[in-house]
């Protein structure tokens, strides 16, 4: 346990500027599902708007966090009303097949991107 112990402290720790390491489609998606946000909309010439979007539980990543918000806007054409009580089938279908390819064009980017870096 003691030789478990030391080598645990010359284990060389990360810079925290470093990039973060890479993570596969399923864990991006998980990431996203545990975002939880509050967003509110008014209707501004007849189109519904984003007033503001708030991230109540991040998921550590700003860039996966960013999709929620992103994906609403995008769907907020298909409401016809914003009462929160009532779920529309729409939008909700909207929301998700837009933050899965958000999602899926995050990650090709950072795998595009980390491509490019390889040597």
């Amino acid at each position: 346990m003691i030789m478990a112990l030391a080598l645990l402290a010359a284990a060389p720790v990360a810079a925290a500027d470093e990039a973060p390491p890479a993570q596969d489609i399923v864990v991006l998606n998980k990431m996203l599902d545990a975002v939880v946000f509050k967003w509110q909309g008014s209707k501004v010439d007849g189109e519904f708007r984003m007033i503001r979007c708030d991230i109540v539980r991040g998921s550590g990543d700003s860039k996966v966090d960013e999709i929620t918000c992103k994906a609403t806007q995008a769907c907020l054409p298909l409401l016809q009303t914003l009462r929160k009580q009532r779920r529309v089938a729409k939008f909700d279908d909207c929301l998700t097949s837009t933050r899965k390819q958000m999602i899926s064009d995050l990650f090709d980017a950072r795998a595009q991107a980390m491509a490019e870096e390889a040597p």
